[in-house]
């Protein structure tokens, strides 16, 4: 089995790539369709994490301002900065920042990656709804009771009835 595994949060995804197999088109539709849906769910709740990681980083940043500044009220802005750049918490909530944004990637592309799929299938049943539909029209066999043969009936008694018969005049 080829897949793509991440996590969002503390959950764990799995996309089997064989899901992008078709056999049947209009089941692979629904098939995709449904998991366009969950996609998108799955990349909400990644980009939701990153919301929160993000004001969680902000949170922690602001009140590491403060501590630093209460510390040394007259400290310069840089070497604020620098003191707070270089505390393990630093790179820690920016490491789960950059992971959650990766996670939220994944989950966009596999989403966009069915949306596209069903897309393509959508496409894909029209062709041939509408191949189905012409080989139908080209293998009935007309009667007496189809419009189409009323009508050419109809035409060819009206051109027969237009023209003059042997031996009549039109004078």
């Amino acid at each position: 089995m080829r897949a793509v595994v991440f996590s969002v949060g503390s959950t764990k995804h799995t996309i089997d790539l064989a899901e992008f197999e078709i056999l049947d088109v209009a089941s692979a539709r629904q098939k995709a369709a449904a998991k366009m849906a969950w996609w998108g769910s799955v990349w909400g709740e990644a980009q939701a994490e990153v919301d929160r990681a993000d004001a969680g980083y902000r949170a922690w940043y602001a009140g590491s301002q403060m501590a630093t500044l209460k510390e040394d009220p007259k400290a310069a802005e840089w070497k604020v900065k620098a003191v707070i750049e270089s505390s393990p918490q630093f790179l820690e909530f920016k490491r789960h920042i950059a992971d959650m944004k990766e996670a939220a990637k994944k989950a966009e592309t596999v989403y966009d990656s069915f949306k596209q799929l069903t897309f393509m299938l959508g496409k894909a049943e029209s062709r041939e709804a509408g191949e189905r539909a012409a080989l139908a029209e080209v293998s009935r066999v007309p009667t007496d009771e189809d419009p189409r043969v009323i009508a050419m009936k109809a035409r060819a008694a009206a051109k027969k009835a237009t023209i003059p018969s042997e031996g009549t005049s039109r004078d």
